[in-house]
């Protein structure tokens, strides 16, 4: 417990003293307020998330046939799906949705197809 404790206190000193010495100047000798500090490390984190955000949207992989122009076309073509009925209209909501395109366009068999539109659509009856 000791040592945890002493470990613990010099870790404090040693982040209390960094913090002296960001706050007394900056590059040019001026000294840095608490405000412009806190400024500078919400500049850091709005980047690092921006360029987390490029990374995983530059991961994801594409996925051919799951447009919304694709799906509606396929949509379309199942019988009592043809517009404007109703279930054609539910597809044009529910499709605005990337996982529920992608979802139907997985499923290459037109009457699955069919029937996972139908039990969507009485799913939210």
């Amino acid at each position: 417990m000791q040592d945890l404790r002493q470990a613990t206190r010099k870790g404090k000193k040693r982040a209390a003293n960094q913090g002296e010495l960001q706050k007394k100047v900056d590059k040019k000798g001026k000294k840095i307020g608490d405000t412009a500090k806190l400024c500078g490390q919400i500049d850091r984190l709005v980047e690092v998330y921006e360029s987390r955000s490029s990374a995983n949207s530059l991961m994801r992989p594409l996925h051919l046939g799951s447009s919304i122009a694709e799906v509606i076309a396929s949509i379309a073509k199942l019988p009592g799906c043809e517009p404007p009925s109703e279930l054609w209209l539910f597809t044009t909501c529910l499709f605005c949705s990337a996982e529920k395109r992608e979802m139907f366009a997985t499923m290459k068999n037109p009457e699955v197809q069919l029937t996972w539109l139908k039990y969507m659509f009485n799913k939210e009856q």
